[in-house]
């Protein structure tokens, strides 16, 4: 694990009072924090690859959760997408219509 640049999540708990913790992106990128409840200082050096792979599982499973209830995957996506496609398309034809009108009656 090494030679991959792993960064912690945003939200993760403390693994001394498991307060829940929002880390800024200087913290995640270092790999270090100190929870501001009990003052136990983190060093994403000092963990072990065990825990590593458990912290890299939960933000797996937190993306999935996210991916699940995302909008843009929802049954009704792609009709809502038609609907505005539809609707800009005519639109867009009779601004057209009344442009070629509005010329015509211009040429007279």
């Amino acid at each position: 694990m090494a030679a991959i640049r792993f960064i912690l999540p945003k939200n993760l708990n403390c693994p001394n009072c498991d307060v829940e913790l929002d880390l800024d992106d200087t913290e995640r990128k270092n790999g270090e924090y100190q929870c501001p409840n009990c003052g136990f200082k983190y060093i994403l050096d000092d963990v072990s690859d065990k825990e590593k792979i458990s912290i890299l599982l939960q933000r797996v499973q937190t993306l999935e959760e996210q991916l699940a209830t995302s909008r843009i995957f929802s049954s009704d996506f792609w009709s809502r997408a038609w609907a505005i496609f539809g609707h800009q398309l005519a639109v867009g034809s009779i601004i057209y219509l009344f442009l070629i009108l509005l010329f015509l009656l211009l040429l007279k």
